[in-house]
């Protein structure tokens, strides 16, 4: 059985780390080992630290129980089966547990108990506001006061790192506090997606019709994932209409406003728009620096005022990548036994880090930004103002969308012009999606940030 364990974990392992960064696997989920699954309880061993655990269990515990599922398709898990992460210290202290002995019960999904049992507890009042995401914290409680009569549905907009998951959880937590005998959902829109698909296959749609049609509130996070599948489009759109009717509360969270989503069932469309759409701005820099000062001292962290203040000024755009530059630094600082001065964060953040402000210098040119891309892909600057939709071409004109708003400082209106007078919505559209990808993609992470760099040496008269 040990043998059957180690070989579909192994399987296990390598199918997360085609869907993270090599880093974060490497740093994370190495030394991980599965030592027990059951359909109510999945125990993992090797755990260095409690540090490590956390982290572990709020970054990628989904992801875990996800691609599990699919290497033990002979196992029946429960809808939320518990996730214990053994420190190599709690190892042989920690009683093990038989199949019909788990350490908890498997309730139906809720974000209140599910967050607390895993020990990631966000709260509308642990949120940390500012200017960027006020609006939506107002109107989140006054939901959370009178569910399913104000702003239903409730819909936040905003880009990938700037806190919506955290935002949907507080407010599912809230509803839960305030309304204990409510049957709350908080989804994913992949997990939605993959529920849909799933009870398709197994012609098991009228129990999943029935859970999700008996809620009280049903809160659906990146629901953009749900734009590859118009049966689960089409469940979602039959769910909130019957939701709606009984006056029971939905709240979503998208990248980007309804219109700018192509392939999004136009009735469902409809039905988004027609509720409060908020929108999630990206935090300034002195909301940064509390930021960074705030998550450091959750996760136990000695940061100075002096490191913060640099990862507030290098950082602009994502709480996300903030928070793991943050926790970075910590798990760097363990594991060489050093402070974290500003040299050890200026070197070990550095990979997270937006391209250096003090060389951006003059804005870059509009036709330098579109000749560097251009050539990056062997294509022409005609081609790329062209209407072309391949992907590759596609693909270098978010590229050169997002490198004019950053390094050519140019409104969305002025690269909409420059591209062959596109429309602004478009340009923003175009924007959002690279930084999803890039957020996704290491890789391509990377090979922006070097074009950006050579564009900003270049403005300065360097190159």
């Amino acid at each position: 059985m040990t043998d059957l364990l180690d070989t579909r974990w192994d399987r296990c392992k390598a199918s997360i780390e085609k869907q993270i960064s090599a880093e974060d696997a490497a740093t994370w989920l190495a030394a991980l080992q599965l030592r027990e699954v059951h359909p109510q309880q999945i125990v993992l061993g090797g755990v260095p630290n409690s540090f490590c655990k956390n982290r572990i269990v709020a970054r990628f515990q989904p992801l875990i129980v996800e691609n599990l599922r699919a290497c033990f398709p002979d196992i029946p898990f429960d809808s939320d089966p518990v996730l214990e992460l053994r420190v190599a210290t709690e190892a042989q202290a920690s009683p093990t547990a038989g199949p019909g002995h788990p350490t908890s019960p498997s309730p139906d999904v809720n974000p209140a108990d599910a967050e607390t049992r895993h020990g990631v507890h966000h709260t509308l009042e642990t949120l940390l506001p500012y200017p960027g995401n006020e609006s939506a914290l107002h109107f989140a409680r006054q939901v959370a006061d009178k569910p399913g009569q104000r702003f239903n549905p409730l819909l936040v907009v905003g880009a990938t790192g700037l806190g919506k998951s955290h935002l949907l959880q507080a407010l599912g937590n809230e509803l839960s506090r305030r309304h204990p005998p409510w049957s709350i959902a908080y989804r994913s829109g992949e997990a939605f997606k993959n529920e849909v698909l799933d009870a398709i296959t197994r012609r098991r749609m009228q129990p999943l019709r029935d859970f999700y049609r008996s809620l009280d509130a049903l809160l659906v996070d990146d629901l953009e994932f749900l734009l590859v599948s118009p049966k689960a489009q089409e469940e979602l759109l039959h769910t909130f209409d019957s939701l709606h009717r009984r006056r029971r509360q939905l709240v979503f969270s998208v990248d980007r406003y309804p219109r700018a989503m192509g392939g999004l069932h136009p009735t469902l469309r409809s039905r988004l728009e027609a509720g409060l759409m908020v929108e999630l701005a990206p935090p300034d820099a002195p909301s940064r620096y509390r930021f960074a000062l705030v998550r450091a001292r959750a996760e136990g962290i000695q940061l100075s005022p002096e490191v913060a203040q640099l990862l507030a000024e290098r950082i602009t755009h994502d709480l996300r990548q903030l928070e793991g530059a943050v926790v970075r630094l910590g798990a760097y600082a363990a594991l060489y036994n050093q402070p974290i001065t500003l040299e050890f964060a200026e070197c070990h953040a550095a990979p997270l880090f937006d391209p250096d402000p003090q060389r951006a210098g003059i804005p870059a040119a509009r036709e330098a930004v579109l000749e560097r891309v251009a050539d990056r892909f062997g294509l022409t600057v005609r081609v790329l103002k062209g209407r072309s939709r391949s992907p590759n071409i596609a693909g270098a004109r978010r590229i050169a969308v997002h490198l004019l708003k950053t390094v050519g400082s140019c409104s969305y209106a002025e690269i909409g012009a420059t591209l062959g007078n596109r429309a602004h919505s478009t340009m923003v559209h175009a924007h959002h999606t690279l930084l999803a990808e890039m957020n996704q993609d290491d890789h391509l992470k990377r090979a922006v940030m070097r074009m950006a760099e050579k564009l900003a040496y270049r403005g300065r008269g360097d190159a």
